[in-house]
This record gives structure tokens, C-alpha cells and sequence, in this order.
């Protein structure tokens, strides 16, 4: 690939991976407009994810980015080690941010895109190049939220303030937080597309014509699969659970995957029945497009959760769990009002095109 081709900074925040989705959906969109684009990955995601997702043209810089909040399984957050990342974290390391700024300006970055990753902004500043910032939530709002129980939280809200203000340019896509009337566009959700027919992954993970395919989404729940034992004597459908297996493996109707398998997961989720998951931006992103029903777990005290769940209301067809993290196993009961819920076509477009259109706009394509 030729230095002379475009390319483009993309400082991603590593806090799950719904962000990354998200920002590789974007990427993947962008390069089939342009194809010659070189892209800068800075985070500690693994490049592969980003690959798998369709993107190229990549050089990934292993750099923590961001801290989001440090978390104990997929609905515990630890505040006094959240506290303690952010105290070594912010400010900026000045040293970082130049190291980072002179590989943008040697490698012909035109702009810095950031997925709530402000260390991105502070680069592209140093850089001289513009910022662009796609967000549904900013974390100095979450770190407010938490102010009145952890006030140490108050002082980097307002330094992340700061730099989210600072971006060039703002993209928010739904569902959105708090939505700002200084926003470049406002798009419908961002999701990877399935690439893979329903009916072959189907047949891939063996299952039989008419069975029908409940897909658990936890980020990994290895130490849980055992709670679904108790509908072991259901053969009219069958669960995939994402788990700790170093292959594919196959229990009575659970079918348990390593946590990086060769299965997509957008294809997983086009392919399932209905999804039980917990509440987070690809999962619910996919799901809307997908139309499948979802079965959803909450964190009430999360500040992303009001404006997930409204979507989910308005927008899918679901129920939320009675218990979220799947602690008692769920219910026959439930599955089978899940099952009962009709799929759903999406009513708006995927955010992915515009996005593109405008980043092809901010480096001059």
C-alpha cells in the first residue's frame, strides 16, 4: 500500500467490545468507498477482531485508550479501581500523546477518529489534524452520574469534558444517551452485517431443520452454562452459549463455542430464534437489525440503560429477564414467550453509509 494513499488515526476505547463493532462497522463502510485507505488502529483490541469484522489496510498499535470502568463479570463495576485507572491515566501522559501525534503526522493520518476515546482528541490536536468523535454516550455524563457516591470521580469527568467538547466533529448514533444539538450527523444504530446465510450456519453448528436456536450473548459464561441443565429435556430447541471451551462441544441442547470461535457473530445472532443477552451497544445493535427477539438483561444502575431500553421498547421485539446475569438459570416459561414473539423488520437504515459519507468528507475523498 502507498504512503501517498489516504489514511485515517482510529483511537478505539477497550472498554467491551461493542465500540469496537461499532467502529469497525464504520471502517469496513469507509474503505469500500475507498479502498486504498490506510488505517492507524490505536487500541488493545485485537487488530484481529477488526479484521474479522472486514476491515484492512491495518497497522495496530497496542495503546490503552481509554478506562470506561474497571468491571468484575459483564454487570459489576469496581469504582475504587475505576477511580485508581483514571488517577494514572489523566491527565494525558504528555510523552504518549506526542509519540502518538508524530506517527499521525509521519504515517499521512488526515483525521483522528475516536469512539468515545479521547485520547484521540488530544492527539489529533498535537497532530494538527482534525478530530471526529462517534459516540451514544460520553463517559464525563457516566462519571457524573457517580459523582455524589464517588465525588474523586467529579474532578475527571470535568478534565474528559474538556477534551469530548474539543472534538472537530461529532457523530452520534442511536440509541443516544443525550443527544447534542452540536452534532455534524445523528444516525440510526451502527451493527457488522451477517455474512453468512441463516440456513448455512445452521447446518454448520448441526442443527436439525425445524429446531429452533436460542443464542446467550453474556460476553462468556462458561461457569453458568450448567444453570440451562434444567431445560435439558426440551428438544424443540436448543441454546449456543459463547464459553471457555477450546472447541466447539456439544451437551444435551447446549452448544457451547470458545469465546473466539470461527462462528461470526452477527451470523449467530441472524441465525438464532431469539437472542438472551446483556444490554450493551452491538448486542442490541445487531438484534434490532437481525428483527430477532431478545431476551434482555439490565443493569439499573448503569446510566446507558434508559435510553437501551426505551430503543428496545419502541424498536424490537423482547422481554427483559427476570434475572439478569442468568444467576437461576430462566424460566421454561420464559423461553417460550420469547419463541412466541414475532420477528421484526428494521425501520430505519444502518448508520454505517452516512457515516462514511462524512468521514470521506472530513479526509478530502
Amino acid at each position: 500500500m502507498s504512503s501517498d494513499s489516504p489514511a485515517l488515526a482510529c483511537f478505539v476505547t477497550p472498554h467491551g467490545l461493542g465500540h469496537a463493532a461499532r467502529a469497525a462497522t464504520v471502517l469496513a463502510a469507509l474503505q469500500e468507498r475507498c479502498p486504498a485507505l490506510r488505517v492507524e488502529l490505536v487500541t488493545t483490541v485485537p487488530a484481529a477482531f477488526f479484521e474479522s469484522s472486514g476491515c484492512r489496510n491495518l497497522t495496530a498499535h497496542a495503546v490503552r485508550t481509554d478506562i470506561g470502568f474497571v468491571q468484575h463479570g459483564p454487570f459489576v463495576s469496581d469504582m475504587e479501581a475505576t477511580i485508581k485507572a483514571l488517577d494514572a491515566f489523566l491527565p494525558f501522559d504528555a510523552a504518549l500523546v506526542d509519540r502518538l501525534a508524530t506517527r499521525v503526522r509521519e504515517s499521512g493520518c488526515r483525521a483522528v477518529l475516536c469512539d468515545i476515546a479521547p485520547l484521540g482528541i488530544a492527539v489529533a490536536r498535537a497532530a494538527g489534524v482534525p478530530s471526529i468523535l462517534m459516540e451514544s454516550f460520553r463517559w464525563d455524563d457516566f462519571y457524573r452520574h457517580y459523582a455524589a457516591a464517588h465525588p474523586r470521580l467529579a474532578a475527571h469527568a470535568d478534565t474528559l469534558q474538556r477534551w469530548f467538547d474539543a472534538a472537530d466533529i461529532l457523530i452520534q448514533t442511536e440509541p443516544i444517551c443525550r443527544r447534542n444539538p452540536a452534532a455534524a450527523l445523528v444516525t440510526g444504530t451502527v451493527s457488522r452485517p451477517p455474512r453468512t446465510s441463516r440456513e448455512v450456519v445452521r447446518q454448520a453448528l448441526g442443527l436439525s431443520p425445524g429446531r429452533r436456536l436460542v443464542l446467550v450473548s453474556m460476553g462468556g459464561i462458561s461457569a453458568r452454562t450448567l444453570l440451562l441443565a434444567h431445560l435439558a429435556h426440551r428438544d424443540d430447541f436448543c441454546f449456543v452459549v459463547a464459553s471457555g471451551a477450546e472447541k466447539p462441544q456439544t451437551r444435551g441442547n447446549v452448544i457451547a463455542l470458545p469465546l473466539y470461535s470461527d462462528f461470526y457473530h452477527p451470523d449467530l445472532i441472524n441465525a438464532a430464534d431469539a437472542v438472551l443477552g446483556k444490554v450493551g451497544y452491538s448486542t442490541v445493535a445487531e438484534v434490532y437489525r437481525a428483527g430477532v427477539p431478545f431476551g434482555y438483561g439490565i443493569r439499573p444502575d448503569y446510566p446507558e440503560m434508559p435510553a437501551m431500553v426505551a430503543f428496545l421498547e419502541r424498536h424490537a421485539c423482547g422481554l427483559p429477564l427476570p434475572d439478569p446475569e442468568l444467576g437461576q438459570g430462566v424460566a421454561p416459561e420464559f423461553i417460550d414467550r420469547l419463541l412466541a414473539l414475532p420477528h421484526r423488520t428494521p425501520a430505519e437504515p444502518d448508520g454505517a453509509a452516512a457515516i462514511a459519507k462524512c468521514l470521506m468528507r472530513a479526509i478530502g475523498e
